[in-house]
């Protein structure tokens, strides 16, 4: 199950630019069926303990995760939630560093599946 956000208004002008270019890349890139891939999800446990991600980025888990159940032929249902500002604390990605490691991690699982398909 995978939740998606009904509505994005309260990210800043910086976070919606980056999200939106995100969801731009993994579009062309896996053609996801799911549209909320950075958000909160759930999994079987026996699913997900035997799935070995590629990923090292935590920004790039939770897509590759979602991308693997698609490409693997499980069932994946979107909830749509409400979504509100962040009350405490503050975001820790965004920052270049950041966007390039998940880039990378794309990347990869990109060329990966194009070499071994989605099943190795």
């Amino acid at each position: 199950v995978v939740a998606r956000r009904e509505d994005r208004s309260a990210h800043s002008p910086w976070h919606k630019l980056t999200s939106w270019t995100n969801r731009v890349l993994l579009s062309v890139l896996f053609a996801p069926r799911t549209a909320d891939l950075n958000f909160t999800q759930f999994y079987r446990r026996a699913w997900v303990t035997s799935v070995r991600p590629l990923a090292t980025s935590p920004a790039f888990l939770t897509p590759e995760l979602i991308l693997r159940a698609e490409h693997g032929g499980k069932r994946v249902c979107e909830v749509e939630v409400p979504f509100r500002k962040r009350q405490a604390g503050r975001a820790h990605f965004g920052r270049l560093p950041d966007i390039l490691w998940t880039l990378k991690d794309m990347l990869r699982l990109r060329v990966w599946t194009w070499v071994k398909g989605w099943e190795a």
